[in-house]
């Protein structure tokens, strides 16, 4: 289980995408008493979520989302159901001047300034439930080993939007996982699900790392992916 691959007592989850109420991220500080940093871009959103949990010990909120490069983006579509979608943003020249007419505007780092910003040298659980997102961040980390090993687990939900899905994101889906192999071993998932993959050197001591794809859920994930789309679908 999760648990036998996190830190007992000093672990260090970044969520990203953890939308309106952070669920995952509660689940997780609870079982297993892990720092949790929830990233949340969307303005509206993260003004919920921030409402939640204000005050409340073991969590840190911030305001930004994470892709491919640092940049603005504004939301074109309307937020349920999108979250941090790609889908319903797009980038700005501008910002202040779409902020002038109203716009939600997204504040979006590339991993490496998170990691910065957030002052993170190793990253124990990383979770990404963004809607569309994942697929730059993991392109990202994917890029270089060395940016790679810094994370321990890696479980995200892939979404497969039927604008583009079979031509650009089943392709893009496709490397990911290869080069996420690299560094990486898939515990358990099932593909534009949920998937969980640990790093190699970490494997070893699990017995049930490495295995066959299970469609089985694990903890803080599966089942409080069914909450999380609850709360924007």
């Amino acid at each position: 289980g999760l648990g036998s691959l996190l830190p007992e007592g000093n672990c260090t989850m970044l969520y990203v995408g953890a939308n309106v109420d952070g669920f995952d991220g509660r689940v997780v500080r609870k079982r297993h008493r892990c720092f949790v940093h929830m990233l949340e871009p969307v303005p509206s959103f993260y003004a919920l979520l921030a409402r939640r949990f204000h005050r409340e010990p073991g969590f840190a909120l911030h305001n930004f989302g994470v892709g491919n490069r640092s940049t603005t983006m504004q939301l074109t579509g309307r937020t349920a159901g999108q979250g941090t979608s790609y889908q319903s943003a797009v980038a700005v020249s501008d910002p202040k001047d779409a902020q002038r007419r109203g716009s939600q505007l997204l504040r979006i780092l590339a991993l490496e300034e998170t990691l910065r910003t957030l002052q993170l040298r190793r990253v124990d659980l990383l979770h990404l439930n963004c809607e569309g997102c994942e697929y730059e961040l993991l392109s990202s980390l994917t890029a270089r080993s060395a940016l790679a090993q810094r994370f321990g687990v890696v479980q995200f939900g892939t979404h497969n939007y039927p604008g583009d899905g079979v031509r650009t994101i089943v392709p893009q889906y496709c490397a990911i996982r290869r080069a996420l192999s690299r560094t990486h071993a898939l515990q358990w998932g099932t593909p534009f699900v949920w998937e969980r993959w640990t790093r190699r050197r970490e494997c070893l001591a699990a017995s049930d790392c490495g295995t066959s794809p299970s469609r089985r859920a694990g903890p803080g994930a599966h089942s409080s992916r069914t909450r999380s789309k609850a709360a924007t679908h």
